[in-house]
């Protein structure tokens, strides 16, 4: 059916009742005068408003009057980031390095363009540039070095789902965090995608804009021999740059994977069913009875219309999880970092270490182009190419076949992982935190700000936010005390370990210190995580008996909202613990 024909008439009425000749006012009448400017990601207006603050601090330490930014000379750029490098401390050395204060200069330059709606000249630009690179980088000093780009791997990620579900001992608010770290990983795995692209964007915090059901669809697909298989084909519409175009979504597939420790899908389904998403498929029996119908190959499964717009991915408390309220970038990379540090790793695992991963693994650079969202392999070769040669020369030299798994290990962040390494503070460093001045000072705040605090406090009262300012004071000192032990144990740890080997006799390696883990010792006590952990690694597909049974185990955990762990034989009745079980305890 195509468009109605309209009449001039009929036109010009429709316009009217769509508010057309409505009386404008002067503000809307002067918006309509202003030339638009281009469109800016959210990330990219965080920036300009970052290097907009430098360069009104850097005028107001040389007392320089606001008329000097219509002189636009290269002296006066010059002196800016110079100011700039001298007032802040670097992340690999103690100044930032060449490569941080020009990406700052060229932030500043699209800042300026914006702010004025007149650009810099371009010899004025390409002089400061080159100043930074060469006189500036001579007189301080600069080092010209960048971050290693350690990539997380296959290998990296069966680690890290591994180890959360068979050894982590990390007590969460609710076990539904452990389901959402794991297809999170997975997630990023399979699509490359960004952390704003999956959960909401620390550039777009409030938005609440994150993958949601109606952004999921689960097609069940006939096999050759009768079967079928799951496929989940999620819809990103949150990419970098391309929010408010609706042609520019990308879709990925997820597959149901033997393994069921890679396997996204049962992890999804996992949270759609605790989330009673499923349309006629409410519970995980129902759900498993789903088959593809006859005469047909596929069969897409459907939402409740209540569900369409709940985020997958939620924030989660001691009180349970959130109806509504998506998950932020901040907390679930704070929950990644944490897992990685307590499996050994050395560095941060990062989202953008996964997404390095998929694009070094993509070999044609017009599908990695098309995942990555790039328009050209520029951004791929400088920001995120391994710098190690993932090729067996030699191999190649003498016409043999050589392996590359080696040369894998070594770009992956694994290869500088440690299971040894400590996990918290000593009992004497913690003493010696406790002892320190400033946290002393913090407690007794802390403790004033307590007084003045009703019972039961209003969460967004004044005096409930200062109170919170200074726990996470006192948390941040207390973070990078960790991280400082930490990283001092991994830079002695050679001298260690050498001495300790050569002192050793046989193959012996008792000396060495047993991982820190509780849960091998505890894990009797919680059935569904004691299966889990034994199932798997099994291969076996979802729809097989063993696959069923962890999704089961998957399920309980996700729905129960208890905070107390109890035996199988000794749950309470009607909320009631039974006077036997009591018995039994005392």
């Amino acid at each position: 059916m195509g468009r109605k024909t309209l009449s001039k008439e009929e036109q010009a009425a429709l316009a009217q009742s769509r508010g057309y000749f409505k009386q404008k006012t002067s503000e809307e009448k002067n918006a309509i005068g202003q030339v638009e400017q281009k469109y800016l990601s959210g990330a990219t207006k965080v920036r300009h408003v970052d290097v907009g603050e430098v360069f009104q601090n850097f005028l107001a330490a040389k007392d320089t009057e606001t008329d000097s930014l219509l002189q636009h000379n290269s002296a006066l750029y010059k002196d800016f980031v110079e100011y700039y490098a001298l007032s802040r401390y670097g992340r690999i050395e103690e100044l930032p390095t060449v490569h941080s204060i020009v990406n700052m200069w060229h932030r500043y330059v699209g800042y300026h363009a914006r702010a004025t709606k007149s650009k810099l000249a371009k010899d004025i630009v390409s002089d400061v540039a080159s100043y930074i690179k060469g006189s500036l980088k001579d007189n301080l000093g600069l080092s010209t070095k960048k971050r290693n780009k350690y990539l997380v791997t296959d290998t990296d990620l069966t680690t890290l789902i591994t180890y959360l579900w068979c050894s982590d001992d990390h007590d969460y608010p609710h076990e539904r965090c452990r389901l959402q770290i794991s297809f999170a990983l997975l997630f990023f795995a399979n699509s490359g995608a960004r952390g704003g692209a999956c959960v909401e964007s620390s550039s777009y915090r409030g938005t609440n804009e994150a993958i949601a059901y109606k952004d999921c669809r689960v097609h069940l697909l006939r096999e050759a021999n009768g079967s079928f298989t799951f496929k989940l084909v999620v819809v990103q519409r949150l990419l970098k740059g391309k929010r408010d175009d609706e042609n520019d979504n990308l879709e990925i597939v997820m597959e149901s994977t033997d393994d069921l420790q890679d396997n996204g899908v049962m992890f999804f389904f996992t949270m759609a069913i605790a989330d009673n998403a499923f349309k006629h498929f409410e519970t995980l029996e129902k759900l498993l009875k789903a088959r593809v119908p006859r005469g047909r190959d596929s069969w897409t499964l459907k939402w409740k219309d209540e569900a369409l717009d709940r985020p997958v991915l939620r924030m989660v408390s001691s009180n349970g999880v959130h109806k509504n309220r998506a998950l932020t970038f901040a907390s679930l990379r704070d929950q990644i970092v944490s897992l990685g540090k307590r499996a050994g790793y050395r560095d941060n695992v990062k989202i953008h270490a996964i997404r390095a991963g998929v694009a070094n693994k993509i070999k044609d650079p017009q599908i990695r182009k098309q995942v990555m969202g790039q328009k050209s392999d520029a951004v791929y070769e400088e920001y995120y190419r391994s710098g190690l040669v993932k090729e067996n020369i030699f191999a190649l030299f003498s016409n043999k076949v050589g392996s590359t798994k080696h040369i894998e290990v070594l770009c992956s962040i694994g290869h500088r992982r440690d299971q040894n390494a400590p996990r918290d503070l000593t009992c004497k460093e913690k003493d010696e935190f406790h002892r320190q001045p400033e946290v002393q000072e913090l407690n007794k705040r802390i403790k004033e700000a307590t007084a003045k605090i009703p019972p039961n406090p209003d969460k967004g009262s004044a005096q409930f936010k200062e109170r919170q300012k200074l726990y996470t004071e006192k948390s941040n000192l207390l973070r990078s005390a960790r991280a400082s032990h930490r990283e001092k144990w991994f830079s002695g740890s050679f001298d260690e370990e050498a001495q300790r080997q050569l002192q050793q006799e046989g193959e012996d390696d008792e000396t060495l210190p047993k991982p820190a883990s509780k849960f091998p010792l505890i894990r009797h006590l919680m059935p569904e995580r004691n299966r889990i952990a034994n199932a798997l690694l099994v291969t076996k597909d979802l729809q097989s008996k063993e696959g069923q049974a962890v999704l089961q185990d998957l399920c309980s955990l996700c729905i129960d909202d208890n905070r107390v762990a109890y035996r199988p034989d000794e749950r309470p009745v009607d909320g009631v613990e039974s006077s036997n079980a009591l018995e039994t305890h005392t």
